[in-house]
């Protein structure tokens, strides 16, 4: 506005000075210019108005001052088009010029405008705060700014770097701390320091959960104080207050002190009292007051509560160890009614026992411990003893009671197979002094049915058997009339399987080995209808329930190129009896050297010669020759029309010269073996195999055939054919 004012007042004198001049030129003189041509004052103007157009450049002004300038530009043309002469002319281009210079460039005004920037900003830096708000060395600080800004202020090269200098030395003011700034601040800080204090006092695992509790509640009361107080001292004394709180919190370890002490106390007052002297007897009494005294000393040694009840426990468990006056009487009541009964249940084997006395067995031991255990004292015990071993000792022992009763022996075998449905079986019933029981003293049954005896004689009783195909019960009963004994056997019937029976004949006794070697005949299908067409039977199933060892002997002797002199018939109950068997080469006979020497002994003259050559039976060689037959390893007291074969029979027809003697049982009752009993016939069924098998058994033939020769040898010729065969 006042450069406005400024350019109108100098416009308007610009204008007046240019109206005397036109007054002045349009006024007459007494020496005009006559002298300048119309056409020289247009290009003096001409001139004026070029020189004036290009006196400012417009574009060095700013906005408002461009305005100016056209204005002042258009008045100095006006003022040069009124001009009469080139002087009027050339003082109008002057005032226009003058009016011109009058206003300000942008350069002109930027400077003046940078310098009143600088001037107002030094003056709002010096204002900018109150020096006496700081302290003194904040207001050192403070006057060192304002001076570092000012400088700043002086080298700005525009308004924009004064603004940034002062806002920039303001800034650095700003960041100079009051008195009241700092006052805060240390509180601040102070109360920081106290409430990380308080947290950091103690430890929190110090402390157990109820404590922690509490702890934690101190610590919070502690810093809301010290947030609440007004000065450093306020926070101080708070400070000091929260510490003086926590410090009556106790620790673990305090509690834990405390509550040692008084465990240990309380522990030794318990031990003080838990037993009574009185209650023991003198030597316990002392283990009691040692225990008590080491107790409490392991208790005053305890580092913890947890080993302070350990060490009372332990003291009570060993002042428990310690019987009392009472106890150890139980004691030894109860030991020795344990050792009365463990020598009850020991004083006899109830296995010793049948099943009825081991029943009066139980029963005895049973009221014996009854009555121990019902006795008041040991005396009380020791005669209960005597009484139960009184009363079992008259219980009889399966022994004593075995050794009364009857014996039974019988060729039954518990378990077996038999592949034909009749059996002859022979029974050894007999009394406890070992005299054979009388026939009508026995009862065989099968199934429930009486069994038929066959025959009988001094030793044995034979009886047919009739099995049902499947399982069958063989039950054998014997008494002597006072005592009784029964055994049972369950045996199956298989019609299906073929009977395999190893068959020989043999002249042992006469030097000769085997007349027939062993072999095993098989009554498959096949055989048995042979021997049904041989015997005049329907058919093999025919066969087969009519079979007999007699047939088994005519077969076998026929099939070997031997014929047979009996008498009777070969079926069963026809009195077969075998007189001769003829085809035999009895040239090289020669009773063995052993048995013609017991033979001697037993008065039997031999004669080496039989009566008719290639015929060997009754009366040859010794009055008392014949045929006998055994059938694993027992001979039957029944002839061969009435045995009959069964699977795995080991059927021996063998020539004696000493109605059987010389073999361990005689025709005519017992009498002292000659030579050793042993078993021929496991040995006998490998030699089958082995002379089926094509292997050379002749080794074993001369130990079979000896008299005299023991069951050792017997088995290791046998073990040894087993080994060839692969039987191991």
């Amino acid at each position: 506005m006042k450069m406005k004012r400024i350019l109108s007042f100098l416009l308007a004198l610009i204008c007046a000075f240019s109206l005397c001049v036109g007054m002045s030129a349009c006024a007459p003189t007494g020496d005009p210019d006559t002298s300048v041509t119309e056409a020289e004052l247009a290009a003096a103007k001409t001139a004026a108005k070029t020189a004036l157009s290009a006196y400012a450049d417009p574009e060095n002004y700013r906005e408002a001052e461009r305005t100016q300038l056209a204005s002042a530009v258009a008045d100095g043309n006006a003022a040069i088009d009124a001009a009469t002469t080139k002087d009027d002319i050339a003082a109008a281009l002057a005032g226009a010029k003058v009016l011109i210079d009058a206003i300000k460039t942008d350069a002109t005004l930027t400077a003046e405008e940078l310098t009143a920037a600088k001037t107002a900003a030094k003056t709002a830096l010096e204002g900018y705060k109150n020096a006496a708000d700081y302290r003194d060395a904040e207001k050192a600080e403070l006057s060192a700014l304002i001076a570092e800004g000012k400088r700043a202020i002086d080298d700005a090269a525009d308004i924009a770097a004064v603004s940034a200098a002062l806002a920039d030395a303001k800034a650095k003011i700003d960041a100079v701390k009051t008195d009241a700034t700092l006052t805060v601040e240390e509180l601040a800080t102070a109360k920081d320091a106290a409430k990380r204090e308080l947290d950091a006092y103690v430890n929190a695992e110090n402390y157990r959960d109820a404590e922690k509790a509490a702890l934690a509640t101190s610590i919070e009361n502690g810093k809301t104080a010290v947030d609440a107080a007004e000065d450093i001292a306020a926070v101080n004394a708070t400070l000091a207050d929260a510490k003086a709180a926590i410090d009556e919190i106790k620790t673990d370890a305090e509690l834990t002190t405390e509550e040692l002490a008084a465990a240990k106390t309380n522990a030794k007052n318990a031990l003080s009292s838990y037993a009574d002297a009185d209650d023991y007897r003198d030597a316990e009494k002392a283990e009691l007051a040692a225990a008590i005294a080491e107790g409490n000393r392991k208790i005053d040694a305890a580092e913890n509560v947890s080993d302070v009840n350990t060490a009372l426990a332990n003291a009570k468990a060993a002042i428990d160890g310690i019987k009392t006056g009472a106890e150890l009487t139980a004691e030894e009541l109860a030991k020795a009614k344990d050792a009365a009964k463990r020598e009850l249940d020991a004083y006899v084997n109830a296995n010793d026992y049948r099943d009825a006395e081991k029943a009066e067995l139980a029963t005895a031991i049973k009221n014996g411990k009854s009555a121990i255990d019902a006795a008041t004292d040991i005396a009380g015990v020791n005669a209960a003893l005597a009484s139960a071993k009184t009363k079992i000792d008259t219980l009889e022992t399966d022994a004593e009671i075995s050794a009364k009763e009857p014996t039974i022996r019988s060729s039954v075998e518990d378990g077996a197979e038999y592949t034909s449905g009749k059996m002859t079986a022979d029974v050894w019933a007999k009394s406890a002094a070992g005299d054979k029981l009388a026939d009508s003293k026995v009862t065989v049954t099968v199934n429930g049915e009486a069994a038929s005896v066959n025959w009988s004689d001094s030793e044995k009783t034979s009886y047919n058997l009739v099995f049902e195909e499947g399982e069958n019960i063989v039950e054998i009963t014997a008494t002597d009339g006072k005592y009784t004994k029964t055994v049972t056997y369950t045996v199956t019937y298989d019609p299906t399987k073929p009977t395999v029976i190893t068959v020989c004949v043999e002249g042992f006794t006469l030097g000769i080995g085997y007349i027939v070697e062993p072999y095993k005949l098989v009554l498959d299908d096949m055989v048995l209808s042979e021997m049904a067409s041989r015997y005049g039977y329907d058919d093999a199933a025919a066969m087969k329930e009519a079979m007999t060892a007699a047939y088994v002997l005519d077969y076998v002797l026929t099939e070997n190129g031997l014929e047979m002199t009996h008498q009777g018939g070969l079926s069963s109950g026809s009195s077969f009896y075998m007189q001769y068997i003829s085809g035999i080469d009895t040239s090289a006979i020669a009773v063995p050297e052993n048995l013609q020497a017991k033979l001697e002994e037993n008065g039997f003259t031999v004669d080496p010669e039989p009566g008719e050559e290639g015929t060997l039976g009754e009366f040859d060689i010794t009055y008392g020759s014949g045929w006998m037959y055994s059938v694993n390893g027992v001979f039957p007291n029944v002839g061969f029309c009435d045995y009959v074969p069964q699977d795995g029979d080991v059927m021996r027809v063998q020539f004696t010269v000493a109605y059987g003697a010389e073999f361990g049982s005689s025709m005519w009752g017992p009498s002292d073996p000659w030579f050793e009993v042993v078993s021929r016939e496991e040995l006998t069924s490998v030699i089958a195999d082995a002379i089926a098998a094509r292997i050379d058994v002749s080794a074993a033939e001369e130990i079979i055939a000896a008299f005299g020769v023991t069951q050792e040898e017997l088995d290791d010729v046998m073990y040894a054919l087993k080994a060839e065969l692969g039987q191991e």
